[in-house]
């Protein structure tokens, strides 16, 4: 065999790509899914938002906290259910049929101080609204709702002209004025100038004129 005479050319050895640092390294690239990312900002947020509260709380308790708005208790005027202030034979007769555990306390309670501060004109009478017998005797004076009968009636005529029903809500179809306004009238009726006189509401008996 003849050699080729002259200078030869020695070829360039072909070289393996390389592979990637990881693969290189003996690990794999870790990729995260678009599910995996959502994921994580849910995640992210809601430690963000945790946090937050946190220290909006902290900083209310820190700042001392407004205390509650008091709450008035309701007046309970149970223990006048079937009871009868005044004497049986005065001209004006008050019977009160209304939830003696509810919120008309000051008509309540202002049927219950004219009647024992002036026995001889006004007798007045309690029932509970919440109970049968006091159900049974709004429905034979109102024909069902609550109410304040003075001699019989739970109507009244204010100096307006505008005709009310002793009853209803509280400062709302009626008043403790409007009360006081009416049984002055009955007593006006039944006992002229020797009518006693009824305080205002809120005053005492000695400021009246008898």
């Amino acid at each position: 065999m003849v050699e080729p005479c002259g200078p030869q050319e020695t070829p360039e050895p072909v070289l393996a790509p390389a592979p990637p640092p990881s693969t290189a390294a003996g690990g794999s690239e870790r990729r995260f899914s678009s599910g995996e990312k959502l994921l994580l900002i849910f995640i992210a947020v809601t430690v963000v938002l945790a946090l937050g509260a946190f220290g909006a709380m902290l900083l209310g308790v820190l700042r001392g906290q407004p205390e509650p708005f008091p709450m008035t208790p309701t007046p309970d005027h149970r223990y006048l259910d079937n009871k009868e202030l005044g004497q049986p034979d005065a001209k004006v007769d008050v019977l009160v049929a209304l939830p003696l555990s509810g919120c008309q306390g000051p008509a309540i309670e202002y049927v219950a101080k004219v009647a024992q501060a002036y026995p001889q004109h006004i007798h007045a009478r309690f029932v509970d609204f919440f109970a049968a017998h006091g159900k049974a005797e709004a429905r034979r004076i109102s024909g069902g709702p609550p109410c304040i009968a003075i001699n019989g009636s739970d109507r009244f005529t204010r100096p307006s002209g505008e005709n009310i029903r002793l009853g209803g809500p509280l400062d709302e179809d009626y008043t403790v004025a409007d009360l006081r306004l009416a049984l002055q009238a009955k007593l006006n009726e039944a006992y002229g100038p020797n009518a006693p006189q009824l305080p205002p509401p809120g005053e005492s008996d000695e400021s009246a004129e008898k």
